[in-house]
């Protein structure tokens, strides 16, 4: 809505600072660290979920670990896929009053926003699976990890709204199919390693190409 009446460009203006470095705004600090612990959080949990794997203590562990990489893999597929098809460009490069805070900032496309699409995608798989009470606090993570992206003027608003709703989506039918398969009892060690290791290979691939 906010979108529609203010227009993404207004918007972009409105919520990112005009002035500072990441060295003399401590908000803008806390944020980029915030931002780039998606990086770190997402390789901690294909790392748990390799341990669960090898060690029978942890085998518990499985589906939940299973169904956040494998969330988490196709939301980046799916977000790389569709940033290359719309090629938009970000606030900082068409937008001349924005500021990045003199960081490096992304070189890929803005739409969709991977980091939002991924932090929601995290957020719903973990979000099916945990008590209710822990929703709120699920939530205002992934609100700050997409508010993150506005302030430092990496991303449109429309950009943190289609990245959500892909990382909803993603992460919903996820843990669906990964129940399916459980309790159907076609999620047999063999199947799970598979899974686990072209999970791994995206990864790698990712990683080397991008």
């Amino acid at each position: 809505m906010l979108v529609f009446i203010y227009g993404d460009a207004k918007l972009a203006l409105l919520l990112n600072p005009s002035t500072g470095t990441i060295n003399d705004n401590y908000l803008a600090f806390f944020l980029m660290i915030y931002t780039r612990s998606l990086f770190y959080i997402g390789g901690l949990i294909i790392f748990a979920t390799l341990l669960s794997l090898i060690i029978p203590r942890l085998n518990k562990f499985k589906p939940l670990l299973l169904g956040l990489s494998l969330s988490l893999t196709l939301t980046h597929l799916l977000v790389g896929g569709l940033k290359i098809i719309f090629n938009r460009p970000r606030p900082f490069q068409v937008l001349g009053q924005i500021n990045n805070f003199a960081v490096a900032p992304p070189t890929d496309a803005s739409l969709p926003s991977s980091h939002s699409a991924d932090s929601m995608a995290l957020a719903t798989s973990l979000g099916l699976k945990i008590k209710k009470r822990w929703w709120a606090i699920l939530l205002v993570l992934t609100l700050l990890m997409a508010y993150t992206r506005l302030y430092l003027g990496f991303h449109f608003l429309s950009d943190i709204i289609v990245g959500g709703l892909i990382g909803l989506l993603v992460g919903y039918f996820s843990n669906l199919l990964m129940e399916t398969l459980y309790e159907k009892k076609l999620m047999k060690p063999l199947v799970e390693w598979i899974i686990f290791l072209v999970i791994a290979l995206i990864w790698v691939g990712i990683y080397f190409l991008f």
